[in-house]
């Protein structure tokens, strides 16, 4: 395996760690609470809608560089490499569709489809596509190794 693929799947690796400690701290709740308690404290609530919009603008621009990395990394990747990275790309959308929380984007993340919610079929359909690429790779990278 090619360095700057090993690369991408520590990247991919780190960024997973990452989010499943938020998930399991529920980071962005303290982090929302702190905001408006700085907020209030420093007089600017009522214009905190600016705040949330340079906020959503910086985790998607974050987000967009990530995918340009990530891009850039896997260009000569194996196949099996290249659709984790897309499932990381769908989760990192995932992302910037959950933080920018507007009403009508939480409308339908909350809406149902074959009885499973929006939210959880892109939360987890990225994650099921990281994990798809990651087998593939392993048991393509395991016969090289043995020559199986």
């Amino acid at each position: 395996m090619e360095r700057r693929e090993v690369r991408i799947w520590w990247i991919v690796t780190v960024g997973l760690l990452a989010l499943g400690i938020n998930k399991q701290l529920d980071l962005q709740s303290a982090m929302t609470e702190i905001g408006r308690i700085v907020a209030r404290s420093q007089g600017w609530y009522e214009t905190r809608f600016v705040v949330q919009v340079y906020f959503i603008y910086s985790v998607a621009a974050c987000a967009a560089f990530a995918i340009m990395a990530l891009g850039f990394l896997a260009r000569k990747a194996h196949a099996a490499t290249i659709v984790a990275t897309a499932g990381s790309v769908s989760l990192l959308a995932f992302i910037v569709v959950r933080a920018a929380s507007f009403h009508r984007v939480d409308l339908f993340l909350g809406s149902e489809f074959i009885g499973l919610k929006m939210n959880w079929i892109l939360e987890m359909g990225g994650i099921g596509i990281i994990i798809v690429g990651a087998h593939w790779r392993r048991v393509t990278q395991t016969k090289l190794v043995t020559g199986g």
